[in-house]
């Protein structure tokens, strides 16, 4: 994908390459949150980079270790409920536009926020009994969510990203999974406490949107705290045409 393959140099020239056009007015916004739900191991919240990469993502996050470890990616929050170990866990984004009905029955893409993949980098034990740690994941990325979202099925100028905890591994060999079909539900309740007044009306910028070919990044995150938690953030993602002509959504970090 080419957010692994992104130099610093081509970042700064892409900056340079942004120019403006009648599209200016349009943004893609973009909500992520926790959700509440019954899990032995809880999303206590997020805590946002410090700072955007200021050497290649393909070196900032080399094989992965340097992410799940914190690095430049957003940091989720864990608490584990239980008096036993966990070694294992899964958690993804469910994603939709919650304007939409057919999103609100339906939730169109999930996408991995601390995949399987990553564990192999991590500590035999996770989670201490009655514990709490943090792991990064370049999933957060605004401009990854976006990106996807724009590509895959949900063609729209406002998402609504909840991650949701789906299968927990303790030591002793016992396992909990959700029920898949909560999902959707946990997204719909999620949506509640987002304000969607700063969506443009789809059917207003709805070419502009058919025509973009994905998400870049720009600039670092807003000035924060390091040690600053959130159960919820926002960002919005200007549209820009970029020198080789193609629309892109410009999330910051």
């Amino acid at each position: 994908m080419w957010i692994r393959r992104l130099t610093f140099t081509g970042f700064v020239a892409f900056l340079s390459a942004v120019t403006a056009s009648p599209t200016d007015h349009v943004v893609v916004n973009l909500f992520v949150t926790t959700v509440k739900q019954d899990s032995p191991v809880q999303i206590v919240g997020f805590k946002l980079p410090d700072k955007g990469p200021g050497v290649p993502i393909s070196e900032a996050n080399k094989d992965g270790a340097a992410c799940l470890s914190g690095g430049y990616c957003t940091k989720v929050l864990l608490h584990n409920t239980t008096a036993k170990e966990v070694k294992h866990i899964v958690v993804i984004g469910v994603l939709g536009d919650p304007r939409r009905d057919d999103d609100a029955e339906h939730p169109r893409p999930e996408m991995g926020v601390l995949p399987s993949s990553n564990w192999k980098l991590a500590p035999p034990v996770l989670l201490t009994a009655n514990g709490d740690a943090e792991f990064g994941s370049d999933s957060l990325w605004p401009f990854a969510i976006v990106g996807i979202a724009l590509l895959d099925t949900v063609k729209s100028n406002c998402f609504h990203f909840a991650v949701v905890v789906t299968r927990v591994e303790f030591s002793d060999g016992t396992v909990w999974t959700s029920d898949p079909k909560q999902n959707q539900m946990l997204w719909r309740n999620s949506t509640r406490q987002e304000n969607t007044s700063s969506c443009q009306d789809l059917s207003a910028v709805e070419g502009t949107i058919k025509q973009l070919q994905g998400a870049s990044w720009s600039g670092p995150p807003p000035s924060h705290s390091g040690s600053d938690t959130t159960q919820s953030y926002a960002v919005a993602c200007p549209v820009r045409r970029v020198n080789d002509g193609e629309l892109r959504a410009v999330c910051t970090w």
